[in-house]
């Protein structure tokens, strides 16, 4: 009786399609196509997905080179204005009255065009 016991669990474990109708192939073998395809439309969404990441790394680091460049450039600009306003500064202490006059000058022209 024992052995029976034994013979009928091990049929039910050892057969899990025992239950199972030959339509229940056919359920199988759509799940499987159906599993596949959406392991596709993933995988699919995946590499989208790692597509988009890269153009982000790469337009970000053209985003920093743009950012570097403009920082070179405008320390460039600082450089040159200082120097400009030392060669004013030093132009004004060498001949300020000169300077007062073309000041005026430029003052004088200046009005004359706005007011027409």
């Amino acid at each position: 009786m024992a052995d029976k016991q034994e013979s009928v669990g091990r049929s039910v474990v050892s057969d899990p399609n025992a239950n199972r109708t030959n339509g229940g192939d056919s359920g199988g073998t759509a799940l499987g196509q159906q599993a596949s395809q959406a392991l596709e439309g993933l995988r699919s969404v995946i590499e989208q997905a790692s597509q988009v990441l890269r153009d982000l790394t790469q337009a970000g680091g053209q985003w920093v080179q743009n950012t570097d460049r403009a920082r070179e450039m405008a320390q460039g600009l600082r450089v040159q204005g200082e120097q400009a306003v030392g060669t004013v500064s030093r132009q004004v202490e060498q001949n300020p009255m000169m300077s007062l006059a073309v000041a005026f000058a430029m003052g004088y022209l200046l009005a004359t065009m706005t007011r027409r």
